[in-house]
């Protein structure tokens, strides 16, 4: 495909984004997704697969516990707060949703889980790894400490059936 064929198609496909948007299901919390090992996790482990050019959806749901236990000193600590300060790897085209939209959770209030919705139309075929960056505050003995972590996810993106090379 040439670019001056390409751009028309893409900018069509940036400009629906705010449209899909209004189109997105506001996700649900998965009541199955918990960890084995105590910690915050994400479910699936794994997105389905999405077709470039085509809508795409999906969600992931959070487990933050409102404790978590050192392994080795076999200390616990308290989640007081789990927020989320970055998503990366996003493909063209694509957004995530938060049902929490200022991104904070507060396990230590009850908050154990949540959820997001991944949709749009992604613009280019390819393996996108997003990464969900997490400022936590803990408190154990007393003492509150600050923990910054990421978590990811794995999209595969199909070229689509159209188009031609």
């Amino acid at each position: 495909m040439k670019l001056s064929a390409f751009v028309p198609s893409l900018l069509g496909l940036l400009m629906l984004s705010p449209l899909l948007h209004a189109q997105c299901t506001e996700c649900e919390v998965d009541p199955n997704c918990t960890s084995p090992d105590g910690f915050p996790t994400l479910c699936p482990s794994s997105l389905p697969p999405g077709t470039a050019g085509e809508p795409y959806e999906s969600f992931v749901s959070v487990y933050i516990p409102t404790e978590i236990t050192d392994e080795g000193t076999g200390l616990v600590a308290s989640l007081n707060t789990v927020t989320i300060t970055s998503v990366t790897g996003l493909p063209p085209g694509m957004e995530l949703f938060f049902d929490d939209e200022d991104g904070v959770y507060e396990p230590a209030a009850g908050q154990t889980s949540g959820c997001a919705t991944l949709c749009g139309v992604p613009a280019f075929p390819g393996v996108f790894e997003l990464q969900l960056g997490i400022f936590a505050v803990i408190s154990a003995l007393g003492f509150e400490q600050e923990i910054t972590e990421s978590f990811s996810l794995t999209l595969v993106v199909d070229p689509g059936s159209g188009g031609t090379s």
